[in-house]
């Protein structure tokens, strides 16, 4: 049975292709099957194929000539297999688990992969309540409960959650507070600008603190970094702007490096049920 592939615009990304469905309905595997060949049943159970905008996994899903498929024929993989439970798992109760994440994993399921990850790795009974980039590594917080996880952005929302990060440059950080502005967009790598005059919707503000900055034998600077507003990609975007990519960050120009230069090392946030006062600490030797 043939294919048809739909026409496509010269700007659509090449991760991915749409298929407009067969002239008959038949499974959505065996549609598959004569295009991706042996490579259809993975990219099924990776959760890389759609049907209509909607994630399929399932291989016997009829589909016909009204159904449009999006396939990722090139998903990106992460290597899980050396994850243990026990050396992820900083500390855990009965109402959330701190987890140590590792740098190069994807927090939650991507696009095109809904298995390698950590929150599928922790199993069905954890909920996510922030996030770090791949890169990134150090303590992030997970839920054990729906209820936690609305405690816990209610907490973020309140700015009642305090977060700092080691960050890894080539020259050292001015100490003290720095104030940007973010235009509002799904795109990385982030537009950042000084404040201005004027406040406009399509810009928030972004607000960090640099605590301290000290030399390493290696030549780089190792500086802690307060986060007061939690933008996707600000203390990347941030440094970048000022001049001080983060060693490894090539989105932001920081070069290539085995090391990434980012990493979460101190949480803290009140028990919303008792008001007690939780403080994870964990800083990186680079």
């Amino acid at each position: 049975m043939s294919l048809f592939l739909m026409e496509r615009s010269v700007s659509q990304p090449k991760h991915h292709e749409f298929l407009k469905g067969p002239n008959e309905k038949m499974p959505l595997a065996l549609f598959l099957s004569d295009r991706y060949e042996g490579r259809s049943h993975d990219l099924l159970q990776l959760g890389a194929v759609y049907v209509n905008q909607e994630r399929c996994l399932e291989g016997h899903q009829l589909v016909g000539p009204d159904d449009i498929v999006r396939v990722h024929h090139n998903p990106k993989r992460y290597d899980l297999g050396s994850l243990k439970i026990g050396e992820l798992v900083y500390y855990q109760d009965e109402n959330f688990a701190v987890v140590l994440k590792p740098s190069g994993l994807p927090v939650h399921p991507t696009v095109d992969n809904i298995h390698e990850n950590i929150l599928s790795f922790l199993g069905a009974s954890f909920y996510l309540t922030h996030r770090l980039d791949v890169p990134t590594s150090g303590l992030m917080v997970f839920a054990k409960s729906k209820k936690f996880q609305a405690e816990f952005l209610n907490l973020l929302a309140e700015r009642k959650v305090k977060k700092r990060y080691q960050v890894l440059t080539t020259s050292p950080l001015r100490i003290g507070d720095w104030h940007h502005e973010m235009e509002k967009s799904k795109k990385a790598p982030k537009t950042i600008r000084k404040i201005q005059d004027s406040p406009n919707p399509l810009w928030q503000h972004c607000h960090l603190t640099v605590m301290s900055s000290d030399p390493l034998p290696n030549g780089c600077w190792s500086s802690e970094i307060a986060l007061h507003t939690g933008r996707t990609h600000q203390i990347r975007a941030q440094l970048s702007y000022e001049g001080f990519p983060i060693v490894g960050d090539l989105d932001y120009g920081g070069g290539n490096s085995k090391v990434f230069g980012l990493h979460s090392c101190y949480l803290s946030f009140p028990c919303p049920k008792t008001g007690r006062v939780f403080e994870f600490v964990n800083r990186r030797t680079w």
